[in-house]
This record gives structure tokens, C-alpha cells and sequence, in this order.
């Protein structure tokens, strides 16, 4: 990141914008002192980060000197696209079909903003910085002379892929398959290579793993990275520790679920004489075997999360860390920074500290046992005699802070997710909906108290930091969400200031429809009015927590963000060691030096492998869900009404699944969607959101998850529905 902000200093002050490219990169290798091929490298990233447009005539020009703005293009099937802003909260612009030039969907773009058309803002791309799809999944179809193409059913934006004869490298007819985009043809089909053949269409396994490949995720680590962890200890030995608090007398546990490998995360804690209370977080110290820029490193950063479809985990570190030496395996020692909180009796903080440190876990606790012993289970109670004084203790923590969360205006959704019951093949045998106890919440209380710790820590020291972010909604947003409550008759009692909507405000009107029918289609429409969390290098708050300081502190086994901050810490910890004579501003200003860059790049990334992990795992959910309801064809369930549509009504069944009865299979009337949107209403009949319905099982179709029902005395139509969806389509 270094040598990028020296090529683009160069540049600026060599007056060498708008040269060749050629000519700039050997007198920036000879000014610079670096080999021509690192220039080269620097340059094609920060013209894929859009601060550099490569011209004609391979010119080279900075674009903070244009009017050109940075943004995503998003196409449509008939040509034309959008442009949408790096920044939230702005009006997408138009892209007509001769302004596209050659830009596809997914791509990073420069464009000029045109004011030729009154009636709404339009654009035109100037430059491709970087492509969006540089590796599609799809069905391979081999032509009798040979050649190949392959067939995205999931996106027709894409097209058909024309695979040479010399790309298809083994693929078979009708097999799933990888193809890396080779041609990035204006206006005519794309041009791959096959890299991995998935195996045949319609095996519910290789639908699965098509899925995974079509975000770019993998269970392979690259050899380099696999040559590094070869020399990484399996053991934590005594000079490893040396110079740390250690633990090992102390009752540290790990609460995790009850099938997790991964414990990134211990605590321990008690009550005060004086009714205080001390509490310790104790969390992997992933760095110790991660050195910065190494092969590790740079694929850390690059998978930026784990991520968990059903019943499958891809971690972001190899096995070997995140489920061996980094994980805080039960019986054996684990090195650890430890955030410590001192709390007066009300669960308010006086004090914290950050520290390096070193553990032997007492316990491998689960969610289910440690729900159990709060609710004095007396076998579990007995078997953990030793924790149970303490996990009462942790618990009333939880709760004192829980209490001032919700004072401070916290906001919860709660709405509640699937957990995917599975034989030993990976079968879906049930769905139920995920319910959070007690022992979650106290997890998750203990966790925000380290995370809020920490931040407020590296805020006030004036460091880089990696933070976690959540801005409050943009006014655009918010004035849909009031006007859709409105028509509910519900209102956002005392709020005179929409666009400076307070978190303590939303809470009241989550107060308000709890109970009511429509309660979690509300929740939704006020999730989605929210504005997206993401990481960034300003201290801007988190919203939704009412929090003013947060990041990500505690899990840097699966998120790269907190394997980013615990660097700087440890880098601040090894200063003050090293050099005591230094003040907080010295210590600053020498990390600002060595980290104001990672971090810029690390929460960049890191925010776009974190949505590009959750649409993963929300299309897999998707894919087990429809899945399972394939096997209960003709079966009755019952649900609520979720949503009111035009062309029939949704209902979701208390397990999470959620389907739709067609309009042609409501019985026959004259139907129109009420003022409120709340209703769909005929002469005879009325559906209303939040109405509990049974329903039975009518179709289901594995290739886009649709789900169709129908009421219980009527017959099974799947002709029909195959006939519908292909004049749909």
C-alpha cells in the first residue's frame, strides 16, 4: 500500500500525468529505487482501485484530476444498467445502452455524469477498473464439432459462455463446471476456460458446491500457503508465553455451539467484595503465527471470513490454525490477548485494559448445557460445580449490561433464523427456527463489552484501527419506512426529526408492533430501512448497538477485520514494552506511519467479503430449504401470511421456509392489493399479513429455490406450475 501512495505521489510531482505507461514506469522504477515489475503491480491495483485510468495510446492519467466518480455498474437483461455510488444513500444513475461500453454487471467503473436529460440523471461509463465476474458456475453443453458453452441459469444478464475446444480441459456434457472468463467481448458473448468440473447437474451435492464456487469459495489452500503452516508449532511451549499473564488457575471456559471446532474466545470473571465486578475476555492471538504480508496473510485477507452454508464450514485460516494451535481447545494452553473490564455494581464500566496473555481452557462449554445450568439444572449443576458460581456471576453482568444497551436505545430484530437438522449424508431431515437463550446473551453481551473496550481504547490513542461500523439510515430510506408504517396506523410517537432519527426512537416502535400479526414482516421492512454494517477506518459508531465506539475485536479466527486490529495492538503493546520513554502521541504517530494504509485496504476488503459470504450462506439456506420442502410434496404445514403481491400471496411456515400460492389458486375473485399494501382483498375473500394460514406443499423447483403451495383441499398442480414458470420466464 506503501509503494502505491509513493507511485501516485511520483506522478503528481514528476508532472508525468497523461504519459505513456512505459515511459512512467522506468523513471519511477530508477526514482524509486524498485523493480520494474512492483511498479507495474502497484499501478494495475490502483487502476482497479480507480484512482488511475489507463487511457489511449496507454496513457496513463490520475483521475483526481478529471470529474469522473468511482462506483459499481449494474446491467439488466435488455442492454442498459446503473450506476451506483461508492457512497450510500445516493440516486443510482441511469446507463443507457450506448454508454455501457463494454462495462459488465458486477464491474467497477469510472463514469462521467451526463446532464443531457431533465428528467433523470444519466451516466457514461469511461473505464473499467476492475471486472466483476472473472469466474461464473454454470451447465457445460458440448456441440458435436466440439466446442463448448456454458449456460448460467441462475443470472441471463451473463449470457451463453463460447468455451474453445482447447478450454474445456476434461469438462463433460451436462456437468456443473468453473469457467474463468478468458474475453471480455464488448456486446458479444463472454470467452472462458473450464477450471473445475463440479460433476452432474441435478446431484443435490454438486448443486450444493456449485453454489459455494459461484461466490469464489473453496477448501483448497494455495501451496504456499500450505508450505508456511508446515513449520507452525502444534504445541504452545513455555518460552512462548514467557513475559505474559497467564490463566491457568484461573476457571477460563469457552461457550460455543454444540458441533463448533473453532473457539476463538474464553472468559472468566467474579464479583468484588464491594459489589463490582472484574471480567476477562480472553481472545486467540491469531498474529503470533500470522506474520504480516506472509502467504497466510495475504489469503486471510483475500477469503476475509469463514464462511458456514448449512451444515459445511470454509474456514479462513487452514485447519491446522483455526481448528488446532490458535483454536482455545479445552485441557491445553493457548496464547491469548485478554481485554479485562472492571464494572460498578449497575454493570456500568469504570475501567479496561488490553493485554497479552496465555490460557488453559477448564471447560468446552455449549450454549445448551450453560442455558441449562442457569436454569439450575441439577445434573448439570453437579457435573459443573466448579464454573456454576461464576456463569451465574457472568450472567448477571450480561443482563446489567443488557439493560443499559436497551436504555441507551439498542435496537433488536430478533427475527428468527433457520437451523438445518442433517443425517450423516448432509440430508435436511428438519427445520427449526433458531431460538436464542440466555447463554447466547451472554455471550453476546460479553463479546459487544470487548468490542466497545477495545475501540474506545484505540479512539482515544489516535491509531488506524479497523472499526465496525453502522451509520444511522439515510433520510430517503426512513421516509419510506414512516410512510409504510403510516398505513398501518402506526406511528413514530415524538419524532419531529426523521432524518435524525434516534436509535431510542426505533426502539419504541419496535415496542410498538410486537404482538401484532404483521410483527415480523415490520421487523423487515425496519431491517432493510437500516443501514448496512460494514468496516471502516473512521470511528463512526454503530447505530443499531447505540454504541458510540465498536469494532471487531473478538474473533479473528473466521474475520479478517479483528486479525487487523489485534496486529496494531500488538504492535502498541510491543512499544510500550520496548520503548516506555514514548507518550500515547509518539506511539500513535509511529503506528499511524505503519498502518494508516493496511487499514484503509483491509476494511475495504473485508466489507466486500463479508456481503459476498452472506449472500453465499443465504443462497445455500435457500437451496436446503427447498430441498427439504422436495421432499414433502403433499404435505400440510401451517404459517403466517408474509407478503402481498400482485400475482398471489407469500406464506412462511414456522420453520422459515417460506413459499407462494398463486393468484389462479386463491379461489376465483375479483382481487386488488388494499391502500395499505397490508391486504390482498376481492369481493369474497381478504388475505392480510399476518394471517395464520395451512397450507400444503404443491411444487417445488430446485434450480432458482421457488417454493409454491396451495390450501389443503386442493389438488397437487405441478403441470400447471411448469407451464406457469416457463411462460414466466
Amino acid at each position: 500500500m506503501e509503494l502505491n501512495q509513493n507511485v501516485i505521489s511520483k506522478i503528481e510531482e514528476l508532472g508525468l500525468n497523461n504519459q505513456p505507461l512505459v515511459d512512467i514506469v522506468k523513471i519511477l522504477s530508477s526514482k524509486l529505487n524498485v523493480n520494474a515489475n512492483d511498479i507495474k503491480g502497484a499501478i494495475k491495483e490502483l487502476i482497479e482501485d480507480g484512482q488511475l485510468i489507463l487511457g489511449g495510446k496507454q496513457k496513463l492519467v490520475l483521475t483526481k484530476f478529471t470529474s469522473f466518480v468511482k462506483g459499481k455498474f449494474i446491467a439488466t437483461s435488455n442492454g442498459y444498467g446503473f450506476f451506483k455510488f461508492d457512497e450510500e444513500g445516493k440516486q443510482d444513475l441511469f446507463i443507457n445502452t450506448e454508454n455501457v461500453n463494454g462495462a459488465r454487471n458486477g464491474d467497477t467503473v469510472l463514469v462521467k455524469v451526463l446532464n443531457s436529460n431533465p428528467s433523470r440523471t444519466e451516466a457514461q461509463v469511461i473505464s473499467v477498473c476492475k471486472r466483476g465476474i472473472t469466474k461464473v458456475v454454470g451447465t457445460l453443453h458440448i456441440s458435436k464439432n466440439g466446442i463448448g458453452f456454458v449456460v448460467v441459469e441462475d443470472d441471463n444478464r451473463i449470457g451463453d459462455i463460447f468455451i474453445p475446444a482447447k478450454n474445456l480441459f476434461n469438462g463433460e456434457d451436462g456437468h456443473k463446471v468453473v469457467v474463468e472468463i478468458t474475453e471480455y467481448n464488448s456486446g458479444k458473448n463472454l470467452v472462458g476456460r473450464v477450471v473445475e468440473d463440479l460433476g452432474k447437474k441435478g446431484d443435490k451435492t454438486v448443486d450444493m458446491l456449485a453454489i459455494i464456487r459461484k461466490y469464489g469459495i473453496s477448501e483448497q489452500f494455495p501451496d504456499e500457503v500450505l508450505n508456511q503452516i508446515k513449520h507452525i508449532p502444534d504445541e504452545v511451549s513455555e518460552k512462548d508465553y514467557a513475559g505474559r499473564r497467564t490463566f491457568f488457575d484461573d476457571n477460563v471456559i469457552t461457550i460455543d455451539g454444540d458441533f463448533s471446532k473453532d473457539f476463538d474466545d474464553a472468559i472468566n470473571g467474579y464479583k468484588n467484595p464491594d459489589g463490582t465486578y472484574t471480567v476477562f475476555i480472553h481472545i486467540a492471538d491469531v498474529n503470533n503465527y500470522v506474520k504480516a504480508g506472509s502467504p497466510l496473510d495475504r489469503e486471510a485477507l483475500r477469503r476475509g471470513t469463514s464462511v458456514y452454508p448449512p451444515g459445511m464450514v470454509f474456514p479462513m485460516y487452514p485447519e491446522k490454525l483455526s481448528n488446532g494451535i490458535c483454536s482455545l481447545n479445552e485441557g491445553v494452553k493457548r496464547l491469548t490477548l485478554t481485554c479485562e473490564v472492571k464494572l460498578d455494581k449497575n454493570g456500568k464500566i469504570l475501567d479496561s485494559d488490553v493485554y497479552e496473555s496465555c490460557i488453559i481452557s477448564k471447560h468446552r462449554m455449549t450454549y445448551n448445557k450453560v442455558r441449562k445450568i442457569l436454569n439450575n439444572d441439577e445434573k448439570l449443576c453437579n457435573e459443573y460445580s466448579d464454573i456454576v458460581p461464576m456463569l451465574k456471576t457472568l450472567n448477571e453482568v450480561a443482563e446489567k449490561l443488557k439493560q443499559i444497551r436497551i436504555k441507551e436505545g439498542e435496537v433488536e430484530f430478533d427475527l428468527p433464523e433457520p437451523e438445518f437438522i442433517e443425517d450423516k449424508k448432509h440430508n435436511v431431515i428438519d427445520i427449526k427456527a433458531r431460538v436464542q437463550g440466555n447463554s447466547e446473551e451472554l455471550i453476546e453481551s460479553l463479546m459487544i463489552l470487548a468490542n466497545e473496550c477495545v475501540a474506545k481504547k484505540y479512539k482515544n490513542l489516535g491509531a488506524p484501527f479497523v472499526y465496525r461500523v453502522h451509520e444511522k439510515p439515510n433520510e430517503i430510506k426512513m421516509n419510506n419506512m414512516v410512510s409504510f408504517f403510516s398505513r398501518m396506523g402506526v406511528s413514530l410517537e415524538g419524532v419531529e426529526d426523521i432524518e435524525n432519527i434516534k436509535p431510542l426512537e426505533l426502539q419504541k416502535l419496535m415496542k410498538n408492533i410486537e404482538g401484532k400479526p404483521y410483527e415480523n414482516t415490520a421487523k423487515s421492512v425496519l431491517l432493510r430501512t437500516m443501514s448496512k454494517a460494514k468496516y471502516a477506518p473512521d470511528c463512526l459508531g454503530h447505530y443499531g448497538l447505540a454504541l458510540k465506539y465498536y469494532c471487531h475485536f473478538t474473533s479473528p479466527i473466521r474475520r479478517y477485520p479483528d486479525t487487523a486490529i489485534h496486529r496494531i495492538i500488538k504492535r502498541d503493546l510491543e512499544l510500550k514494552r520496548t520503548k516506555p520513554e514514548l507518550t500515547d502521541q509518539q506511539r500513535s504517530y509511529i503506528i499511524q506511519k505503519e498502518f494508516t494504509g493496511f487499514v484503509k485496504n483491509a476494511s475495504e476488503v473485508s466489507s466486500e467479503t463479508e456481503l459476498n459470504a452472506a449472500k453465499c450462506e443465504r443462497e445455500a439456506q435457500d437451496f436446503k430449504k427447498a430441498d427439504f420442502l422436495s421432499n414433502h410434496i403433499g404435505e400440510v404445514f401451517e404459517g403466517k401470511i408474509s407478503g402481498i403481491t400482485q400475482y398471489g400471496i407469500y406464506v412462511e411456515l414456522e420453520n422459515t421456509c417460506e413459499g407462494l400460492i398463486r393468484l389462479d389458486y386463491l379461489p376465483e375473485d375479483e382481487y386488488t392489493i388494499s391502500n395499505d399494501g397490508f391486504s390482498l382483498v376481492g369481493r369474497n375473500n381478504k388475505y392480510t399479513l399476518g394471517e395464520t394460514m395451512t397450507i400444503k406443499v404443491a411444487n417445488v423447483n430446485l434450480n432458482n429455490y421457488k417454493i409454491d403451495f396451495v390450501f389443503p383441499e386442493q389438488e397437487l398442480y405441478l403441470d400447471n406450475v411448469k407451464k406457469t414458470e416457463e411462460k414466466e420466464k
